[in-house]
Formats: structure tokens, C-alpha cells, sequence
């Protein structure tokens, strides 16, 4: 029946993986929910179901029984659906390789174990804590409850099985109580890596932020001023027919047109805290910045274009979100050094909030690349900054959104940017 230092091996064949995914893989990139990590995490956990296969927790007349189903309900809140869909597909080829007895009801109970799962992991995202510790609880003792009123079924008539029996009924309850309390581990210590990985980014946001300010605050203003004076004298020299050099004097105008553009990248960052609210439609919002940017795509031989699903309410400073999207636009253009240049901007929906996402089929970006986005006079443009991709990221923050990217070196870039609904809005 139950041996204890099964119940030992199988418990830490469990929970290794979600100690390793945070020991080493998910600060390998500095977002930690995308693709790559999602595969990096699946890898993981396929370990872990295939070995608790292996070494089953316990045997009961000739079934081997294992705590896999524990690391696929996991998979379901944390890795996406596919995933766990393919875990599942992975699993019973396993089983079916393996063979033994009870295949039959090991594949009738797969709906029924993995019901609740499912329905969860499309509101997991959107759940505080507190509920999800609660329905963690309640999937996992509906799973147990599935598997003992299953091995009931299938032995039904059977007086002599050793299914009737108090000790395997002992079993079935420490066996249960052990199934919870490790899948109420995994969530706990999920959720507390997550929000510490979180703590950790806002740090380096803020320390970079108040860097960057600073600087703004004791440089900009005092910069601008004398660059005006200079930027009008020469232009009235200009202007003279007797001046000289005028080829000279012209670029002197255009080094301060760009000096002037990087001090007002500064003040941008130093006058986030000040922001006016006001409800607008996304399309509004989508179609100026296409009016705007269509021009800038055309000339330089990008095909520029959106889709919008359903036409979404946001609350904020439309004026900044603008701002937002012509620098993200900007960027994706001028990463397209090739003919059939493509951007394009699709507006969905995604866990009550409105999903944005800018593609292009530009130069893309190497990991190390991605993980330095956002750092200040960072760019991999000749001529930029940095800084407008700092303003871009302030701004979605302090509308309590969020901004991710995902890229290969010569396949292009995908920009995931999420903002909150209006709040009576109820679609």
C-alpha cells in the first residue's frame, strides 16, 4: 500500500521542478511569462510527470498509482492550456507504453479529473490569492474524490477487492490529504516567487526612473535655454545673404533639432506624475495614431495596419497612450530594413483587460537584447536614446498596464501591451 519513502520521492519528484524553474530558468529572461520560459516550465514539469510514472507513489493489485495529474492541474493555472493539454497527450502514451491494469479507467477519469482545471485556468490570471489558494483546494480534492469514486465504479462487485478495505480507505484519505497539501505548496510558492519577481523588476524600474529624473529635473531646463538662444541667432544668420558656411550652419540647426528632441525625451520622463483621466473609445484612440503614423510607414515603405475586435473602453491620459503608440510604431518601422515591411496592431481582449499587440517582420532581437529593453541609452538605432521606450514603459505603468516583448533575431518583434478596461464597461 502507501510506503513512506515513496510518498517522500514522489513529493519531491513533484515539486522540484517549480524549485528549478525560479532557481535558474525564470531569471533568464527578464520577462518571466513569456514563450520561451512557458516551453522552458513545460519541459520541467513533462519531467516530473514522466518520472512519477516511473516511480509510482504506490501499487494495488497490479495498478500503479502517482501524483502526475497533480503536475498537469498545475500546468493548467500556470503554464497555458496547451501545455497541459500536451502533458496530458505525453502521460497517457506513457501509460499506454508502460501498461499494467486500470488503463481503461486511468483514461475514462482524464475529463472528469481535469474538468475543474480547465475551467479555472481561464480566470487563474484574474483571481487574487486568496482564491486561488481556495480553488487549488477545491481541484484538488475534486480530483481525489474523482480517483477514489472511480476505483469504486470499476471494482463494483468485487467483495473480496482490496478497494473495500479500511486500510486502503487509510490510504486513500493520507494519500489525499498529501495530493492538496503538495498542490497548495506549488501554488503558494508560485504565486511567491511571482510577487517577489514582480517586487524585483518595480525595484529596477524605480531605480532607473529616479535616475532618469533626477537628470531631467537638474539638466533639461538648464540646457534648453542656451540652445534656444543659439538655435534663433543661427537662424537669423541663416537667413543673411552675406553669411558663410551655410551648408555648416544648417547642420548646426539639425544637431540642435536632435539635442532639443532628447531633452524633451527627459521632461517626458520627469513629468509622468502629472496625468489628466478621460474615457475614450480604443478606436479613437487607434485611428489617430494611425492617421498620424500612416505617412511615417508609407515613406519608408512599411505596410502599416490594425484590426480591432471589439471596440473597448479605456480610461486614462489619451494624449500620453498617443505618445505610446507613435514611439512603439516608430521603433517597429525603422527595425524593417527590407522590402515587405509589415506592422500591424491587434486589439483583443485578454483576462478583463484590453490586449494590444504590434508585430512587425523587422530585425528582431537576441535574448540578451530583450533583457536589456528599458535600460537607460539602450536602443539599436544609430541616432536613438533609449529614452523613448523608458517614457513608453512609465506611462503604461502609471495607467496600471502592463508591456512585454517577444522577438527572434531576423524574424521580427511582438509587443504585448495591456490596459485596463473602463469599469462600467461590461463586455
Amino acid at each position: 500500500m502507501l510506503n513512506l519513502e515513496n510518498v517522500f520521492l514522489h513529493l519531491l519528484i513533484i515539486i522540484l521542478p517549480v524549485f528549478l524553474y525560479h532557481g535558474f530558468v525564470g531569471k533568464m529572461n527578464y520577462f518571466p511569462n513569456n514563450r520561451r520560459n512557458q516551453f522552458h516550465r513545460f519541459l520541467l514539469l513533462a519531467i516530473s510527470a514522466i518520472l512519477s510514472m516511473i516511480f509510482p507513489i504506490a501499487g494495488v493489485n497490479g495498478v500503479s498509482y502517482d501524483f502526475r495529474s497533480l503536475v498537469i492541474i498545475f500546468a493548467f493555472f500556470y503554464c497555458g492550456r496547451n501545455y497541459a493539454f500536451l502533458l496530458i497527450l505525453l502521460t497517457s502514451l506513457l501509460r499506454i507504453f508502460l501498461g499494467s491494469k486500470g488503463l481503461l479507467a486511468s483514461f475514462i477519469m482524464i475529463p472528469f479529473l481535469y474538468a475543474l482545471p480547465l475551467i479555472f485556468s481561464y480566470f487563474w490570471s484574474g483571481f487574487s490569492k486568496k482564491r486561488k489558494y481556495m480553488y487549488a483546494l477545491l481541484a484538488g480534492t475534486a480530483s481525489v474524490l474523482t480517483f477514489y469514486g472511480a476505483m469504486l465504479i470499476f471494482n463494483a462487485g468485487d467483495n473480496e477487492s482490496v478497494f473495500y478495505t479500511d486500510a486502503f480507505f487509510q490510504a486513500v484519505l493520507m494519500g489525499g490529504l498529501c495530493y492538496t497539501v503538495v498542490l497548495l505548496t506549488m501554488v503558494f510558492y508560485e504565486e511567491y516567487m511571482e510577487e517577489n519577481d514582480l517586487l524585483r523588476i518595480q525595484i529596477i524600474n524605480s531605480e532607473k526612473m529616479n535616475v532618469v529624473s533626477e537628470l531631467a529635473a537638474s539638466v533639461a531646463h538648464e540646457i534648453r535655454n542656451p540652445l534656444t538662444v543659439v538655435r534663433g541667432f543661427i537662424q537669423l544668420m541663416k537667413d543673411d545673404e552675406s553669411a558663410m558656411n551655410k551648408e555648416y550652419m544648417q547642420l548646426v540647426l539639425s544637431e540642435l533639432a536632435r539635442a532639443e528632441s532628447i531633452i524633451a525625451d527627459y521632461l517626458d520622463l520627469a513629468k509622468q506624475n502629472s496625468e489628466k483621466r478621460e474615457i475614450f473609445q480604443v478606436s479613437s484612440l487607434i485611428k489617430d495614431v494611425m492617421n498620424v503614423m500612416k505617412s511615417y510607414s508609407n515613406m519608408n515603405g512599411v505596410d502599416l495596419s490594425y484590426y480591432i475586435h471589439h471596440d473597448y473602453k479605456l480610461i486614462g491620459d489619451l494624449g500620453k497612450l498617443k505618445q505610446v503608440f507613435y514611439n512603439l510604431i516608430k521603433n517597429s518601422v525603422e527595425s524593417i530594413n527590407h522590402t515587405n515591411g509589415r506592422v500591424m496592431i491587434n486589439v483583443t481582449k485578454h483576462d478583463g483587460k484590453a490586449l494590444i499587440a504590434i508585430t512587425d517582420n523587422g530585425i528582431g532581437m537576441d535574448q540578451q537584447q530583450l533583457e536589456r529593453i528599458g535600460e537607460p541609452f539602450f536602443t539599436l538605432k544609430d541616432t536613438g536614446t533609449g529614452l523613448g521606450v523608458m517614457v513608453t514603459k512609465s506611462i503604461i505603468e502609471s495607467h496600471h498596464g502592463g508591456i512585454e516583448y517577444e522577438s527572434e533575431p531576423g524574424k521580427g518583434t511582438e509587443i504585448f501591451m495591456t490596459l485596463p478596461l473602463y469599469k462600467e464597461q461590461t463586455d
